[in-house]
């Protein structure tokens, strides 16, 4: 089994039973689809809106932010954002996620995989995203970029 949660009957505790490959599997692929696909079915069906994920959307739209930044030229800003989507952030959470499996312990182990499945409910629909752009803070959000292609 890739991922289980087991009850410890002597300690009390609950443990998690997975493998570093499953781990890379929730980090990588469960943050590329939650940073706006998963979202956007959900509430492209709920509310007719698409949506993203306010910590993954975040993170793969940073390279959307650093490309319109410095580069000039907006083909040459998408495609050097898309490239920090598809590549970048995929090879830097692979990295990370063997760097934190072998250095940490059980409990950190725990708590990492309890705050991947936490980030990974994150939602928000584009109205809340569009409302905390314009009168909280700018975020660097995957989806608001692609959708409104600044």
């Amino acid at each position: 089994m890739p991922f289980s949660a087991t009850h410890n009957d002597l300690s009390g505790r609950f443990g998690i039973d997975t493998s570093l490959s499953a781990f890379r599997v929730w980090l990588i692929a469960g943050s590329f689809v939650s940073a706006g696909l998963i979202p956007s079915l959900i509430y492209g069906v709920l509310l007719g809106q698409w949506g993203t994920n306010l910590v993954w959307g975040s993170v793969y739209g940073l390279g959307w932010c650093l490309a319109a930044y410095f580069a000039n030229v907006r083909g040459i800003a998408a495609l050097l954002a898309f490239l920090w989507s598809g590549f970048a952030v995929p090879a830097l959470l692979y990295v990370a996620s063997g760097w934190l499996w072998n250095t940490c312990g059980e409990h950190t182990k725990r708590w990492a995989m309890i705050l991947l499945f936490v980030s990974l409910a994150a939602d928000i629909p584009a109205e809340a995203i569009s409302w905390i752009d314009q009168q909280v803070i700018h975020l660097p959000d995957l989806m608001l970029h692609i959708t409104t292609m600044y």
